[in-house]
């Protein structure tokens, strides 16, 4: 996964291109504020983001969350 985000780095340098990043925390906390920046990024309105409703919930759990230390303590140790 590290390899495919330094070839997406890559690209987007190549390219001259400033990517907008978002995080799952931030798209599973505030699924519509994440829309409007989104939208905001495009040179959209917005408002058009008023009224969704995602139908989705944020997957995570605690298992989820050992995951991610384990993974982190092991790039550290890298």
């Amino acid at each position: 996964m590290t390899a495919h985000d330094h070839s997406w780095e890559r690209w987007f340098g190549a390219l001259e291109i400033d990517p907008l990043r978002i995080t799952y925390e931030e798209l599973s906390e505030d699924p519509v504020e994440t829309l409007r920046v989104m939208l905001d990024h495009l040179g959209l309105e917005r408002e058009a983001a008023d009224g969704v409703e995602p139908g989705v919930a944020k997957l995570a759990d605690n298992i989820n969350q050992d995951w991610v230390a384990c993974f982190r303590s092991e790039q550290k140790s890298a």
